[in-house]
């Protein structure tokens, strides 16, 4: 068994015939040598959440802002 931090090098040893990985989708998986199966639970595609961080009372650069409330307008459960 092989921990790595890095999804890439897990999809490396992948490809080298080491074995298998559990990853999130990542654009390094187009490769015609790897197999990639969603993994469902009842179901439903298993997914992860993410977060983003920020400091609540400082001002913050416009484009920073923006991404912020795109974030939380489309893709947020509550803030």
């Amino acid at each position: 068994a092989y921990e790595v931090h890095n999804c890439n090098t897990a999809l490396q040893y992948v490809a080298m015939e080491l074995g298998v990985a559990v990853l999130p989708h990542v654009p390094a998986m187009d490769d015609d040598r790897i197999a990639v199966l969603p993994i469902f639970n009842n179901g439903k595609e298993l997914s992860r959440i993410i977060y983003v961080s920020f400091l609540k009372n400082q001002a913050r650069l416009p484009e920073t802002q923006r991404v912020i409330d795109y974030i939380v307008d489309n893709h947020s459960i509550s803030i």
